[in-house]
């Protein structure tokens, strides 16, 4: 009652906008309430006191047509129960959740039943309904006030607790593979294109399966993670002993295709297989149950190279503390027709400034399945501190995070030291929703709390950009990095705020670039004068925004008013494709494209080599007449600039582009102009844009150490069309 008494004091001041908010946040407060309080005739008065606040704001709505919006708080307790209620619908049937008060058992719907179980005439039969319902498992997990709302659709082979729902044929015979409920089995470790692991393949349910990892979370709350064998980051040694060490400390339970024995001994490593139909043995006994005709064993080598897929289950006792979010993925505009939508989270811990120890912490996010319809949903996490923000500037570091998959788990493995001790994450959603629930769930050896930022830009602008053939120039290490789009930003002092300082203080910005989910990319924002920038080490960049990620990249950091290059960047030239470019900041600011090197002008690409008999060096070694030498001829006045590249780049040559002014008095002629000291920059070296006068001038392009031979490309920017042609040594 509190705020609605301080609302109906600001109305009275005629302060509408302290008058709205404060009422909508009452309703809020008493919805809140007649949702969870338990006497009944309490939650009605609060239903009742929840209509009255709505109905003053909406007459102060009336009013005051120029409100400022009431901003909902994604942490609060309302929120966070509401995504929990809006995801415990799915497809169609309320699920209730574990502390809820009313269960409705009798409007669950059964999933439809397979093949098999029509054929043998099966037909539902319900247990005592204190049983938990399946497929849908929810279950309160101890951390903090809220339940937790836990949705899996479960293959569930191997248990020994009697489910609620079961189907049978008529003469009584339970025909499903549902047994029961043991947290002692082994569940299914590893997936094989021959065998897919889902009660949809024959027997079962006809609804979609799940891996075991899904399963047990959906069980147990244990943390899923699979590791994707195909894939090119995947390490075969540090995989074997991370699951071997897990398996040993009994800190994960997993099987292959069911119960599986693992063992490393005299070098080999090994595993036992069992068949996932075998009924009747004491899986309790592995030593037993290895000796069954139906068994085999492999080596870790042909696991390795026969199955695509490991599902891994971790008992989350091995963390002393977790950390929930549960949030939405609203698309942000569907007229434009992106199915894509991101929420950024940022944390942080109580971890000792002084403690320079790396404490893991593992980060799962959890898609909210609501329809089972739905095929075409991916999910994608990426997540970084701030020491990974600078892998951008680090050519052996360069990395790709953020994939997208259409698993409903994503398991992320970082850490935190007291130098570095919170960390910034971007959950990404792209579907046909237009909104999805999800939980972002948080496991530590510390305390963790979110970081809440409601911080709403003064100024914002938006611009449309695109990786174009010519345009698409990949990451650092590419020789075309330099023809990636950049843009002049200027971010311009306060001049509203006080007088003392106020030039010099830091503005708030942020840069966002949102584009097709399956192109990598980067956001750089780097010193400058607003020029475009060819080559940037580590100390010219402002900011970045940490590792190459798919879809969905943000950089934010406070900045000095002044000039800036930002520089956006797929990780290969081959990714092409449009992007929107989304600056906010609480200065005025100005960000303008930077057009490409020599655009507007004549280009004229020529290809060359240095063989033995050309490749002079430098002049300090007496031979740099023996370089390659091309003519150039000018009829009129005419701007020129001049680049030059090794066509396979390489860090230890460097290059030197210079152009003279032939005349008789000299064999080269006198100089007009270089590209300055001899470079092993990646993109080559180019010269400043000079004017030159009708004539002939000569080019020489040369490596630093005479001897090397190499093939070279030699670009010719200029405003009128001119002749260049190499000049033949006798």
């Amino acid at each position: 009652m509190a705020k609605y008494s301080k609302a109906a004091k600001a109305e009275l001041e005629k302060d509408f906008n302290q008058a709205f908010r404060l009422y909508v946040k009452a309703a809020e407060d008493f919805l809140h309430l007649s949702r969870t309080c338990p006497n009944s005739k309490l939650r009605a008065t609060c239903k009742t006191q929840a209509g009255k606040a709505l109905e003053r704001a909406e007459k102060i709505k009336v009013v005051k047509q120029d409100l400022v919006p009431v901003a909902k708080n994604a942490f609060s307790e309302q929120e966070q129960l509401f995504v929990l209620q809006k995801s415990s619908i799915v497809n169609k049937n309320h699920f209730p959740m574990w502390d809820e008060r009313s269960h409705d058992i009798s409007s669950t719907a059964q999933p439809p039943l397979s093949a098999d179980q029509v054929k043998n005439a099966a037909a539902w039969r319900r247990l005592p309904q204190t049983k938990l319902v399946f497929p849908v498992c929810i279950r309160k997990i101890p951390a903090g006030s809220h339940a937790i709302l836990k949705l899996g659709y479960m293959s569930v082979e191997s248990c020994s607790m009697e489910p609620t729902g079961v189907s049978a044929d008529p003469h009584r015979r339970q025909i499903t593979n549902l047994s029961g409920w043991n947290f002692d089995v082994y569940v299914n470790g590893f997936e094989t294109p021959a065998l897919a692991i889902s009660p949809g393949k024959g027997r079962g349910y006809d609804f979609p399966g799940s891996d075991s990892s899904i399963d047990l979370h959906a069980l147990a709350g244990w943390i899923p993670e699979q590791i994707e064998i195909r894939s090119p980051r995947f390490q075969r040694e540090k995989t074997w002993l991370m699951i071997l060490d897990g398996y040993t400390k009994a800190l994960s339970r997993f099987r292959i295709l069911r119960p599986y024995w693992l063992k490393e001994r005299e070098g080999e490593r090994l595993l036992t297989i069992f068949d996932p139909w075998l009924h009747g043995l004491d899986v309790t006994n592995i030593e037993m149950e290895a000796q069954h005709s139906r068994a085999f064993h492999l080596s870790w080598d042909a696991v390795c190279d026969l199955f695509d897929s490991i599902y891994l289950s971790w008992d989350p006792a091995i963390f002393q503390h977790q950390l929930h979010f549960h949030g939405m993925w609203k698309r942000e505009d569907i007229k434009k027709g992106d199915n894509s939508s991101h929420v950024n989270l940022r944390l942080q811990s109580n971890i000792e400034q002084t403690d320079q120890t790396e404490y893991d912490v593992w980060i799962q996010l959890t898609r909210h399945v609501v329809e089972t319809s739905r095929k075409s949903e991916y999910i994608s996490l990426l997540v970084h501190n701030g020491g990974e923000a600078d892998l951008v500037t680090n050519m052996d570091a360069l990395s790709l995070k953020g994939e997208y998959t259409n698993c409903k788990h994503i398991l992320i493995r970082t850490h935190l030291s007291g130098l570095n001790r919170s960390l910034s994450m971007i959950a990404s959603y792209d579907g046909d929703s237009d909104c999805n629930g999800f939980t972002v769930t948080v496991y530590s050896h510390h305390t963790m709390s979110w970081i809440e930022d409601s911080w709403k830009a003064l100024y914002s602008k938006e611009l449309e950009g695109a990786f174009t053939s010519k345009t698409g120039g990949g990451n650092p290490t590419y020789p075309t990095f330099m023809l990636n789009p950049q843009y002049h930003l200027r971010i311009l002092p306060d001049m509203q705020g006080p007088t003392t300082g106020r030039r010099s203080a830091k503005a708030r910005t942020s840069v966002v670039v949102r584009g097709d989910r399956h192109v990598p990319m980067n956001i750089t924002l780097v010193w400058s004068q607003g020029e475009r920038v060819s080559e940037m080490g580590h100390n010219d960049v402002a900011v970045t925004s940490g590792p190459y990620s798919y879809g969905y990249v943000h950089a934010a950091k406070d900045l000095a008013p002044g000039d800036y290059t930002l520089i956006i960047s797929a990780f290969e030239p081959r990714h092409l494709g449009q992007f929107s470019l989304h600056v906010d900041s609480s200065h005025r600011f100005d960000v303008n494209s930077i057009p490409q090197e020599g655009a507007g002008m004549f280009t004229k690409v020529i290809r060359g080599a240095w063989a033995v008999e050309t490749a002079g060096g430098s002049p300090s070694f007496k031979k740099y007449a023996s370089n390659p030498a091309y003519e150039l001829k000018i009829t009129t006045a005419t701007q020129i600039q001049i680049r030059l590249q090794l066509v396979e780049p390489s860090s230890t040559t460097s290059l030197n582009i210079t152009l003279f002014h032939a005349t008789r008095s000299a064999a080269l002629g006198t100089h007009v102009v270089t590209s300055g000291p001899y470079s092993d920059a990646i993109s080559g070296v180019v010269t400043p844009r000079i004017t030159l006068q009708p004539g002939k001038y000569i080019a020489i392009p040369s490596t630093y150490n005479p001897g090397i031979r190499a093939s070279f490309k030699m670009i010719v920017y200029s405003t009128n069309a001119v002749n260049v042609v190499p000049i033949m040594r006798t």
